[in-house]
């Protein structure tokens, strides 16, 4: 039987360390995740909630798999920062993916909820990206 093996990257305790220091205190929930979408490391808003390393992060809000709007893969492919913005369930979403440069497989994702800030035409469920 032939197959390829692939080994998910682990956060070394050194980059957990980092990301705690420069994400403990973003008033938003700030997940540091594997290219499998299994959070490495949360920082204290996401702690206070109860959300716990080693869970996929899509088990976060019950789906069945990866979000459709997910932009992790291309943002590890490529190296470069994703951002999308759209609405869902009333909301206005403003997520950003950011691959880890030197820690090739792990990346940061964050949403911020705008929708005070948004426009009508977002809460009509049409979505921007960039």
């Amino acid at each position: 039987m032939s197959g390829t093996v692939q080994i998910q990257k682990q956060a070394s305790d050194e980059t957990i360390r980092s990301f705690n220091m420069m994400w403990d205190s973003f008033p938003h929930v700030v997940l540091l995740l594997n290219q499998s979408r299994t959070i490495q490391a949360v920082n204290r808003m996401g702690r206070d909630l109860g959300i716990i390393p080693e869970t996929k992060c899509y088990e976060l809000t019950q789906a069945n798999g990866v979000h459709p709007v997910c932009k992790a893969d291309a943002a590890l492919k490529d190296g470069q920062s994703r951002r999308s913005t759209g609405a869902n369930n009333g909301r206005v979403l403003d997520s950003y993916w950011l691959p880890l440069e030197g820690d090739e497989g792990l990346y940061i994702h964050f949403a911020i909820d705008i929708t005070k800030y948004a426009k009508e035409e977002l809460l009509e469920n049409q979505s921007n990206e960039g």
